[in-house]
């Protein structure tokens, strides 16, 4: 457990993939009541390169649990001359298991550059692989996916298996919402229609 503190200025910057530029989580973790701030996952090459989880990155096989906390101003980059460029998870990478509970996600970014192909997602969570995420009674707002090819889900990816209650999801920067929509539990917002938010108690486009 990592509670009370603030995870700030923090770099991953290895080469043509980096992850978790605050955190890079493999095994059990509870972030609570922490703040994850200006991190960075940055890639640069000229093959595949990957740049995924500005703020924590949670791989495949890993338990990560953030409550109380706030992700904000974290990026996730990847620049690829030739190749591909895929930036993913500003403020989180998730291919393991993920519950965010009572947080804001704001103004974090995915950005893809580069003289190759570019794909930017996920500018707040990016979920991969048939991850499971569950979010409940938070903010995952204004975050961003830049580049001049692709860009999904400006604050949400959700391809795993995505469960929302009690959220809201809008100002998106560079794309939609959400790619893919997930499953919601009621009392969700949202500021457009991609999320699938679709109980009688939820508020899409509002």
């Amino acid at each position: 457990v990592i509670s009370g503190l603030t995870i700030a200025s923090g770099k991953a910057e290895t080469g043509e993939e980096s992850l978790g530029g605050g955190i890079l989580n493999e095994g059990e973790l509870t972030l609570a009541g922490v703040v994850v701030e200006g991190n960075e996952a940055k890639a640069t090459g000229s093959s595949v390169v990957i740049g995924n989880g500005g703020g924590v990155a949670n791989l495949p096989g890993a338990a990560l649990t953030i409550e109380r906390s706030t992700l904000a101003g974290n990026t996730a980059g990847a620049v690829a001359s030739s190749g591909v460029a895929y930036g993913d998870g500003g403020a989180v990478f998730n291919e393991g298991a993920l519950t965010i509970s009572d947080s804001t996600i704001s103004g974090n970014g995915a950005i893809a550059a580069g003289g190759g192909g570019q794909s930017a997602s996920g500018g707040g969570i990016a979920n991969v692989l048939s991850s499971p995420l569950a979010v409940s009674s938070s903010t995952v707002v204004g975050n961003t996916v830049i580049s001049s090819a692709l860009r999904s889900g400006a604050n949400v990816l959700a391809t795993g298996t995505a469960e929302f209650e009690n959220t809201i999801v809008a100002e998106p920067e560079g794309a939609t919402n959400c790619a893919a929509a997930v499953t919601s539990h009621g009392f969700d917002l949202e500021d457009e229609d991609s999320c699938g938010f679709d109980q009688a108690t939820d508020q899409p486009d509002t």
